[in-house]
């Protein structure tokens, strides 16, 4: 499969991709994210030839939740962990017009909010994008704010290949484009290991992580 995402990248066809979490498997969205020179009749067609198999999903537009909270560029988020009564704390740094939001997770777990001054001096231990439906449905709550200086970074995220056990990096998570790496070129870039995760994967990993690192 990276070897054929490979092949269609250097004929300029694109779009997005991504592991589904549950079962394994690749995911191809061959919808309005596909650009290039090949239809999506015609990249299903070059899939068939390599002998790969695979299920086509229609998926009908989901409804946004109405009454969304607001927020904005610097705010920094309460996030429940997934441990009772703890909490970690994000800023968002960007925003996508397709409901994501870009955050930055602190290397930090509290009981209680925690003064801004505390955040701007702690090193993220989670970034990349998330949806906003945390905050729309209340369970992430907008504490403070923390003014973003200048265009955020996103790391790059990887993965490693189910089939061959290579390791994957991609750039962007809405464009995936691979390329090989290793763990060394991963430590040294600080990849994350999702691209995009919904909030209630945010929640999971960050416990993870935070626990990992002697936090909780």
């Amino acid at each position: 499969m990276v070897a054929l995402e490979e092949e269609l990248a250097a004929r300029g066809v694109i779009f997005d991709t991504g592991w589904n979490l549950l079962d394994g498997t690749r995911d191809w969205e061959l919808d309005e994210s596909l650009e290039g020179p090949l239809s999506a009749k015609q990249v299903l067609a070059r899939l068939s030839e390599t002998g790969v198999r695979y299920t086509v999903l229609r998926e009908p537009t989901l409804r946004k939740l109405g009454g969304r909270s607001q927020y904005g560029i610097g705010d920094v988020l309460r996030v429940p962990l997934r441990a009772p009564g703890r909490f970690c704390f994000g800023r968002i740094l960007a925003i996508r017009e397709t409901g994501w939001i870009l955050i930055e997770v602190y290397r930090l777990t509290a009981q209680s909010n925690p003064p801004m001054e505390t955040l701007r001096d702690t090193d993220w231990i989670i970034k990349g994008y998330t949806t906003d439906e945390g905050i729309a449905q209340g369970s992430w709550k907008v504490i403070g704010h923390l003014p973003v200086e200048g265009v955020p970074s996103v790391p790059p995220f990887w993965v490693r290949d189910p089939l061959t056990g290579t390791l994957v990096l991609y750039e962007d998570p809405f464009h995936q484009v691979p390329r090989k790496t290793n763990e060394a070129e991963i430590r040294s870039l600080r990849a994350q290991h999702r691209g995009a995760l919904g909030h209630g994967a945010v929640e999971i990993e960050a416990t993870k992580k935070l626990g990992e690192a002697g936090l909780l």
